[in-house]
């Protein structure tokens, strides 16, 4: 009796696959393909054609012979029941004991991997479980051999991990396409496309669709490899994630009418340039206040074609104007969240003192601030979602009437170098507080 041994590192790839597989149909088994030669065996399951493999390096001696051949879902339900009972399903190897006839493996039993005080107080009602393999399915075989052959192209972990991090931005989603040579990309919800500019950190070396399925066995194979990078395969409406440890493919239905799909063109309410810095180092100073952090909102208000960020609270009346090149009639507010735009990504942003934003509302009545890297740029590189607030928009009148009326208290004049330095220049006398007077 020879052993296959899936080692502890490999238990959650492995295990990923056992809680794929489907007992309504044909496939629910893992095919196994070892090659002695290679020192390597191949386990592939889950769902068709959304098939997973994972490849393990065999123990120096294992002494298997080439061979490909299936085990049961239900040998692995049954293991792994065995092994919860014992807390060890996933810190521990799965040793698979294998039986050797007449040229091939016909059976299958696992073997616990015990400590000797776990083994004296149970050795007595240990199982035996024993399972008969069956031939390698067809499927499997298909996939194993195609996998092979695809033409994968290597992304950087590091790329990916921002392409994750971004796609988290716009779920929940039915896709989101990272187009490398334009520089865009390009998202659909509730059967609504977007596009936007590509962060300027997102750098892939070729284009490419993801689901959100698709990312979260993404996000899966990322966490689980140990090596720089990830392969990936785009062939019609199926992509294929590889690394060293596993692969995946993964199906993007109807992905070809999300590409057909006409960019949902919002009405633009306002167009204008603004002090984007000013506007975003704002902010962030009043996303660090705990008043403001409990509201989790402050205000954009507009009139007379200026801009300005502020907020009225229990205990605080903050305001301060932003400067634009706007053309607006009327008075706006709109809540906004500070730290949606706190955590919007910018680089370079001390060379944005002036730069391009739109203001726009779509079919539903919801309204979004835009903001672009250029002033000739025909996509936003990032938004934020508006909240209309229009009934609180005397109480901010009068705060803006309020800053006006008190400009002047808001600043000291410095003296000039040449006047007497230590002091400042305040018009008030202030009596001597001891009450001594000069002689």
């Amino acid at each position: 009796m020879t052993q296959l041994i899936i080692p502890a590192a490999s238990s959650q790839i492995f295990l990923d696959i056992v809680d794929n597989l489907n007992k309504k149909e044909s496939d629910n088994c893992i095919s196994v393909f070892i090659n002695a030669k290679a020192n390597k065996a191949t386990y592939i399951g889950g769902i068709y054609p959304e098939y997973m493999l994972c490849d393990v390096a065999l123990e120096p001696g294992h002494g298997l012979k080439n061979s490909e051949f299936a085990i049961p879902r239900d040998f692995f339900i049954n293991m792994k029941s065995v092994k919860f009972g014992y807390g060890q399903a996933y810190i521990t190897p799965h040793i698979l004991h294998l039986s050797y006839e007449n040229g091939h493996y016909t059976t299958v039993q696992f073997c616990l991997y015990l400590t000797k005080d776990t083994l004296t107080k149970s050795q007595d009602y240990l199982p035996m479980d024993i399972f008969d393999l069956d031939v390698a399915h067809q499927k499997h075989i298909e996939y194993f051999k195609a996998n092979s052959q695809r033409a994968f192209h290597p992304v950087s972990v590091t790329t990916l991990q921002y392409i994750l991090n971004e796609t988290q931005h716009y779920i929940p989603l039915e896709f989101i396409q990272f187009n490398s040579e334009k520089r865009e990309l390009r998202y659909q919800r509730n059967g609504k496309v977007n596009e936007k500019m590509m962060p300027e950190h997102i750098k892939p070396p070729f284009s490419f669709a993801l689901t959100q399925h698709a990312a979260t066995q993404l996000t899966q194979i990322c966490n689980n490899t140990e090596g720089s990078e990830i392969e990936i395969c785009v062939e019609g409406d199926a992509i294929s994630f590889k690394s060293p440890e596993q692969s995946m493919t993964c199906i993007l239905s109807d992905i070809e009418l999300f590409y057909q799909r006409d960019i949902y063109e919002p009405q633009t309410v306002l167009d204008f340039q603004g002090d984007l810095w000013a506007l975003k180092m704002r902010n962030d100073a009043l996303w660090k206040q705990q008043e403001i952090k409990a509201a989790n909102q402050c205000m954009l208000f507009i009139e007379e074609n200026e801009m300005f960020i502020c907020s009225i609270l229990d205990h605080s009346k903050l305001f301060k104007p932003i400067a634009t090149n706007i053309s607006t009639k009327g008075s706006l507010l709109f809540a906004y969240c500070p730290k949606a735009l706190s955590e919007l990504y910018i680089k370079n942003m001390l060379n944005m003192t002036l730069t391009r934003a739109t203001l726009t509302k779509d079919k539903q009545g919801e309204y979004k601030l835009n903001i672009y890297r250029d002033l000739q740029d025909r996509l936003p590189y990032g938004s934020i979602e508006l909240k209309p607030e229009q009934p609180k928009l005397k109480q901010y009148q009068a705060l803006k009437r309020k800053y006006d009326e008190t400009h002047g208290n808001r600043f000291i004049i410095q003296p000039e170098p040449s006047e007497k330095q230590g002091q400042l220049a305040f018009e008030e006398v202030v009596e001597d507080p001891y009450g001594f007077e000069e002689d």
